[in-house]
């Protein structure tokens, strides 16, 4: 039972590796489109600070800034292009399949919040963590060790019966019984039977100890990542606001540079905020799907049934996806085709 408990912790490991992989090509993904926008934007000032210089408006300075900026955008593009790339390489390894071999993303899984209160969340964990149930289960069978160990002190009764058929011809006649008994007690053994005992006595007060450590750590586990879900679920409202703030803030820094009452400097200030702003929101989508499967998993509730998936009905990586008061997490997971 031990072994079994180990095997359920072991695939609920794998469902996590899984989820964080699809995870981690959601966001590669997201990252992607984030540089894609910044890259138009950046070239939209290229074009909007050549057409000033060539009207005397602004210096020539400002236009190289802006193709500085450009290229600089441009290289964060590709590098976003080859961390998509990594994501799916790291798919691929955790899936079993050739590198070769083409998927794309095409569903959405669902991650739904936890429900109840942490110190509900620790008592299921207690309940229904198999790493807990095997240990539990290796107390068990050490007590059963110790109660073995200490069986040598007692006496052993061998019982025998015995029929016999003893006749020249086939049959059933001059037939006879032999009943016995055989008792079996030892007296002496040189402290043999005891270190036998101590031995199994010392490895039940092992698996004890190993149980209250690992206790110990589920319920820090436990109250770690249901903290860490909370406020990714906080940073992810926190900064869908900051987007639109953001969005707003360089709407209005274009024109006023377009008037000519604002510089350049300015404005690639305002387009480097909302071009956080994005990113961080990424990796809070990220954040919160994975601190929400890895409560799952401390809690014994990762398996399949737990992860529902819906058709992709638009593009997974927009990030602006997910409303700000989202109970659940999506993001994209691959079918494979060959």
């Amino acid at each position: 039972r031990a072994a079994q408990s180990g095997d359920r912790a072991a695939k609920q490991q794998l469902i996590l590796q899984v989820v964080t992989a699809y995870a981690g090509i959601d966001a590669a993904h997201a990252f992607v489109k984030v540089t894609q926008q910044a890259v138009e934007a950046a070239k939209s000032y290229r074009d909007l600070s050549n057409k000033m210089y060539l009207q005397g408006v602004v210096s020539k300075s400002d236009l190289l800034k802006s193709e500085v900026n450009l290229g600089d955008i441009q290289l964060r593009h590709q590098q976003a292009l080859d961390q998509l790339a990594d994501a799916k390489d790291g798919l691929r390894i955790v899936m079993g399949v050739p590198r070769n071999q083409h998927f794309e993303i095409n569903e959405l899984i669902r991650i739904n919040k936890l429900s109840g209160t942490l110190e509900e969340a620790r008592n299921l964990a207690l309940r229904n963590n198999p790493q807990i149930l095997a240990i539990d289960q290796q107390i068990d069978a050490a007590r059963s060790g110790v109660s073995s160990a200490r069986s040598v002190y007692k006496p052993h009764v061998n019982l025998m019966a015995q029929q016999d058929w003893n006749s020249e011809n086939l049959g059933i006649k001059n037939d006879s019984y032999t009943v016995g008994a055989v008792l079996n007690w030892k007296i002496l053994d040189f402290g043999a039977r005891s270190g036998q005992v101590e031995r199994a006595v010392a490895g039940l007060n092992a698996t004890q100890s190993k149980q209250q450590m690992a206790i110990n750590t589920l319920m820090s586990q436990v109250g770690k990542t249901w903290r860490a879900a909370q406020l990714a679920e906080y940073r992810l409202d926190l900064k869908k606001l900051a987007i639109s703030q953001s969005e707003e803030a360089t709407r209005l820094e274009k024109l006023r540079y377009a008037q000519g009452i604002s510089t350049m400097t300015n404005l690639l200030q305002t387009q480097a905020e909302l071009d956080k702003s994005r990113a961080e929101y990424v990796q809070a989508q990220y954040e919160l799907i994975l601190q929400r499967a890895t409560l799952l998993m401390t809690t014994g509730q990762l398996e399949p049934d737990a992860i529902s998936a819906t058709q992709l009905a638009t593009q997974s990586s927009d990030i602006n996806t997910l409303p700000a008061s989202a109970r659940s997490v999506d993001l994209s997971v691959s079918k494979v085709s060959q």
